[in-house]
């Protein structure tokens, strides 16, 4: 399954979420001796607690042919697809673009559970999985208790087999427009919401842009006790908080650093997060010659990020788009939560970012990969304090007027 970086789920608790709703699906298992795959569609309970990525467990009957195939093979994948639509092109064509320039697409959600498989043949076992899923589909009751040896199920119990998979990885994808701009986007919510046809209900749920709780993110979230912590007090902060990976231009800013240093020599570049792109940040840093100005914190828990946005006197991530267009920033939640949080941003102009960003009222937009312009926009902000406490307020008026999650809920109350 293809997966583009602006439909990867925020983090896991976004399939996490979505598949706690989902209990039907497809068991692919590896055909023998080069056959095809066999594809079996099955009914699933989910338990997220074992492991890393959960278990599922599912039963057969015995007579089901892939049983050899399972044993030859038992690395399986479970595939669960749904909330889909057909999205006309004429809806999705950019602002400036003749509508029937736009591309026709399919929107949906799918999560792939790679799992490897062990089959449950021991009665009692056998008959406490089955409890296990009877109470999930029917947690209404009103069917005996599944028992080894006894009456009404226990002879049954031969006849089936159960499956417990054991998760290994996790693939989902949540296809709904991420790399379009806002009004696209809202222009398609309110189509679908037109169109009433069967799946765009659901689909307008995902279509709706992410919120922020601006109770949590704010300016007082703690900033001065996570400088003092990594020993930035009274030094001018550049703060990126997000994922190591080349799109989101955590590099851009390490070059762009001997500049502002020229100017600011106890300036310091806070980067946040943690990632596959680390240790190629870590070294252009050393190869730049300002290793000792950038703090890198590794994977930060999530009720520590509004502390850390707070400890910026700036926050800046001058994403770009990458690949040909295939690498493209979604909407840039980050950037509203800097806003949230009372920060001026420095925003790359990479698919959705832009709209996260009020350009000359929150911050600034800059082309992105252009360690020139974001340097530009990053010493025009601490060189006046002014400056960064109006784009912070007028930030955070934004945000509560239009960005909240309250809001957001009642928009989607008038889409059903």
């Amino acid at each position: 399954m293809l997966i583009h970086p602006w439909d990867e789920p925020l983090d896991d608790d976004e399939w996490r979420t979505w598949l706690a709703s989902h209990d039907f699906g497809q068991l692919a298992v590896n055909g023998l001796d080069g056959a095809p795959p066999f594809v079996q569609p099955v009914h699933f309970l989910y338990d997220p607690a074992p492991g890393d990525h959960g278990e599922a467990v599912l039963h057969l009957a015995r007579p089901n042919p892939l049983w050899a195939a399972l044993d030859a093979s038992p690395h399986v994948t479970l595939s669960v697809v749904d909330d889909y639509v057909f999205v006309p092109g004429h809806w999705t064509a950019l602002p400036d673009q003749p509508t029937d320039h736009g591309t026709p697409t399919s929107y949906y959600a799918a999560v792939q559970l790679l799992a490897v498989a062990h089959v449950v043949d021991d009665p009692r076992e056998k008959a406490e999985l089955l409890r296990r899923q009877t109470a999930h589909f029917q947690p209404e009751g009103g069917t005996a208790p599944v028992t080894a040896g006894e009456a009404p199920f226990g002879r049954l119990l031969p006849g089936l087999r159960v499956v417990r998979l054991d998760v290994t990885a996790v693939r989902a994808k949540f296809k709904f427009g991420g790399n379009k701009p806002e009004s696209v986007r809202h222009r398609i919510t309110g189509l679908l919401a037109e169109r009433g046809a069967p799946g765009d209900a659901a689909a307008r749920m995902v279509q709706l842009p992410p919120g922020v709780d601006e109770k949590t993110f704010h300016p007082g979230s703690g900033g001065a006790v996570v400088r003092a912590r990594l020993g930035l007090s009274d030094r001018p902060v550049v703060v990126c908080v997000s994922r190591l990976v080349p799109r989101k231009g955590q590099d851009t800013l390490i070059l762009a650093m001997p500049r502002i240093l020229r100017e600011f020599p106890d300036a310091a570049l806070l980067v946040v997060g943690g990632g596959p792109y680390r240790g190629e940040l870590e070294t252009l840093a050393e190869r730049t010659g300002v290793a000792g100005a950038v703090t890198f914190t590794g994977p930060v828990p999530w009720e520590e990020l509004p502390a850390h946005y707070g400890a910026g006197d700036v926050f800046a991530m001058p994403c770009r788009t990458r690949r040909g267009g295939l690498d493209v920033e979604g909407l840039g939640i980050v950037y509203l939560e800097a806003s949230a949080t009372g920060l001026p941003v420095v925003a790359g102009d990479s698919g959705g970012a832009p709209d996260a960003v009020l350009d000359g009222e929150t911050g600034w937009v800059v082309p992105g990969g252009s360690p020139e312009q974001a340097a530009d926009r990053v010493l025009t902000l601490l060189r006046d304090p002014e400056l960064r406490r109006r784009m912070g307020e007028r930030g955070r008026e934004w945000v509560e007027r239009d960005w909240r999650w309250d809001l957001l809920a009642t928009r989607l109350t008038s889409l059903l």
